[in-house]
């Protein structure tokens, strides 16, 4: 669990990234508030793992309850550097906010994004 003061309100962010990996790829379940303060701890986890070689990562976003620009940006960060050695990220299970905010900036059309089944 990551607590992040947040520079501009000074309000604590909860955010937890949960990995899951096998030889073949990884996945992330994301649980709290994306936001300024929480960004760059999602940006290292998925650094990380790139530099070990997880090329296809899925990041399940259903457990977010905020997603800011500087979550965004780090999605398309990530899946830029994956596309640029053979990878790819996918979001799965985007909640009704998530697809929202993914739809509003136009990333839906540009991320890759399974939706929630059922």
């Amino acid at each position: 669990m990551c607590h992040a003061i947040s520079p501009d309100t000074g309000q604590v962010a909860c955010f937890d990234v949960t990995v899951f990996t096998d030889a073949a790829r990884s996945c992330l379940v994301l649980h709290g508030e994306l936001d300024l303060s929480t960004a760059a701890g999602l940006e290292q986890v998925l650094d990380r793992l790139r530099g070990a070689g997880h090329h296809q990562i899925t990041v399940d976003v259903s457990g977010l309850e905020f997603l800011s620009a500087a979550g965004l940006t780090v999605f398309l960060r990530a899946d830029e550097a994956l596309g640029a050695v053979g990878g790819r990220l996918v979001l799965t299970r985007p909640t009704r906010m998530a697809r929202r905010v993914l739809a509003i900036t136009g990333l839906d059309t540009t991320l890759s994004i399974q939706p929630s089944r059922g």
